[in-house]
């Protein structure tokens, strides 16, 4: 479990975050992300994410990658 420091520093990572796209089946949706995120955390914590993108649609969680 984080502190409340960490929480706070995570909030504001997360405030300043990156936008990340995660491509479902039929469908999309868009988060901010701190930059050094776990993104295969993301990936396992949302079954049927097919890949997850940048804002420029440069792939960086891969398709086809064991969830």
């Amino acid at each position: 479990m984080r502190t409340d420091e960490e929480n706070r520093q995570y909030a504001k990572g997360y405030a300043a975050g990156q936008p990340r796209i995660f491509v479902r089946e039929g469908f999309f949706y868009m988060i901010a992300l701190p930059e050094d995120d776990d993104l295969n955390r993301h990936a396992e914590l949302n079954p049927g994410t097919l890949r997850i993108e940048d804002i420029d649609g440069n792939v960086l969680w891969p398709e086809g990658s064991k969830q």
